[in-house]
């Protein structure tokens, strides 16, 4: 999904995350570590974008956050859920109970954990009320 939106908001393939997968080294002793790329879309929005996000913001939207400044645009927001990777679900064979183990760590284009990104525009915990949020305003300007 991350990829679908983000292809609409650049002229040329980009990385924009790195997958490790410690399952497959524990299981079969061979490292796996791969980098994600995002392809261009139509139609390209040539638009000046800044990507917000927060404590609230779920897994895509770390991703879609963290994706975005990898492609050299502006985010704002306060800290992260600090989510610890990609989750996969798996079936317990005794029981068929389905459940949801995290088997990949993300990281930044830069090598550091996506839990360890932090925004341009920071502001800690900043939760603001309909027409009284700093974050927002801050990031509208820099959208300017």
């Amino acid at each position: 999904m991350a990829r679908g939106i983000m292809g609409h908001f650049v002229r040329r393939e980009q990385p924009y995350q790195v997958h490790v997968v410690p399952s497959e080294e524990r299981q079969y002793g061979v490292p796996r570590k791969f980098v994600e790329y995002v392809l261009p879309l139509a139609p390209y929005y040539p638009g000046r974008v800044v990507v917000l996000g927060g404590h609230w913001t779920g897994s895509m939207g770390e991703g879609l956050l963290v994706g975005f400044h990898a492609l050299g645009f502006r985010t704002a927001g306060s800290g992260l859920a600090d989510l610890l990777g990609g989750l996969f679900n798996e079936r317990l064979a005794l029981s068929n109970a389905k459940i949801d183990l995290g088997e990949e760590q993300l990281l930044q284009v830069n090598g550091q954990p996506r839990e360890d990104f932090v925004p341009d525009l920071f502001r800690e915990a900043c939760e603001g009320r309909p027409g009284d949020d700093p974050l927002l305003e801050q990031a509208i300007r820099a959208a300017r």
